[in-house]
């Protein structure tokens, strides 16, 4: 009979999760069991790229060895409390981690593309005053585990989905959170997503949105070179520090400033997200002045239109108030694109996510 990894598993269950290692981390643990770099190389290969999650059944690797990975470590994703599809092909993932806390990420299938939006932390600390996850708080960080389960399970999804030939093509930082506030985890993620033996993706694929802390932005700047978004829904200092607090600390000037020295590879753009709310952010005005604000910046603007929720005050500006902004910022020579709104029927918009997911949180948060 063969044995299983929960089989060889000591009683109390001390081990670690081995989605929880970083490339790094995993080539120093191999190392630590007196193996070569390329068996941790072996062992991305059928996590990641094979979607095994006993060491048992990894053919290629001596018995003795995978008896001492099932001594030592666990392969755990965190489960599945509800999966939901909207309409337009969305699809919301609620998953339960450690200590029953509760996050959320969002599938969004386009013909050329599927993209995951990624959470981070549970709840967020940012305080954003058109965001619903912003009503949670921040609760804690989410380990390194708890983030690479959510793309591995979209990953394995979107085979069980659309079929062989499609992939899991970007990753998106943006969901429940403040990535930069999470970043030693999520550098060891993206170590992981940019392995040739796991997720295989190139850095132009992922991208991380922050809100504008701006030690985090040198940070993402000087140790990762995937893509920056930034989330600036502004267009003057007032306006800003009144819907984001942290610009009460690092004002549009300094943020301009930070942008000015973000390291760009060739031919690379940073996305400025501005989320459009009616007769606060949305007139002529605010658009020359974005404009302005902007000239000399290696930028492309992605315009988003509210997403309604009822637990604030504000709308939706019509659209006709949206592609007059818009055209204001394409005749001042940037590319602006208007954000489609999707899976909205699930709340899985921009801003909505963990509306309705955890109801005890969301008490406890108010």
């Amino acid at each position: 009979m063969t044995e299983t990894a929960q089989q060889i598993a000591p009683e109390a269950d001390t081990r670690r999760n081995l989605l929880d290692l970083g490339t790094k981390e995993l080539e120093a643990a191999i190392a630590d069991l007196g193996k070569e770099r390329f068996r941790a190389q072996q062992l991305l290969l059928w996590v990641y790229d094979k979607g095994v999650d006993d060491f048992m059944e990894m053919s290629n690797v001596s018995k003795d060895f995978r008896r001492g990975l099932a001594e030592r470590f666990k392969i755990e994703l965190p489960r599945v409390a509800r999966e939901q599809r909207s309409k337009d092909g969305t699809v919301k993932w609620l998953f339960e981690v450690a200590g029953g806390d509760r996050i959320e990420s969002v599938l969004i299938p386009e013909d050329d593309r599927i993209t995951l939006c990624v959470s981070s932390q549970v709840g967020c600390a940012i305080g954003c005053k058109f965001c619903a996850t912003a009503l949670l708080g921040l609760k804690r960080n989410l380990e390194t585990w708890e983030i690479v389960g959510q793309i591995l399970h979209a990953k394995r999804m979107v085979t069980e989905l659309y079929g062989e030939d499609r992939r899991l093509s970007n990753i998106v930082f943006m969901g429940m959170v403040e990535p930069l506030q999470n970043w030693e985890n999520l550098k060891s993620v993206i170590s992981l997503l940019q392995s040739d033996f796991a997720f295989k993706l190139s850095s132009r694929k992922i991208t991380v949105s922050s809100s504008g802390l701006i030690p985090g932005l040198k940070k993402l700047g000087a140790e990762s070179d995937v893509n920056l978004a930034l989330s600036l829904n502004a267009s003057t200092d007032e306006q800003r520090s009144q819907i984001m607090p942290p610009n009460r600390k690092w004002n549009m000037a300094e943020l301009r400033k930070a942008l000015e020295e973000f390291p760009l590879p060739n031919r690379r753009k940073i996305t400025i997200e501005y989320v459009m709310l009616a007769g606060f952010n949305d007139q002529v005005a605010d658009a020359k002045r974005l404009a302005s604000y902007l000239r000399g910046l290696e930028v492309k603007v992605n315009l988003i239109p509210f997403n309604e929720f009822d637990e604030v005050d504000w709308k939706r500006p019509d659209d006709a108030t949206v592609v007059r902004f818009q055209n204001i910022l394409i005749n001042s020579g940037y590319n602006a694109m208007v954000r489609k709104t999707r899976g909205n029927d699930i709340d899985a918009a921009c801003g909505m996510l963990q509306r309705r997911g955890d109801p005890q949180a969301r008490k406890k948060a108010g």
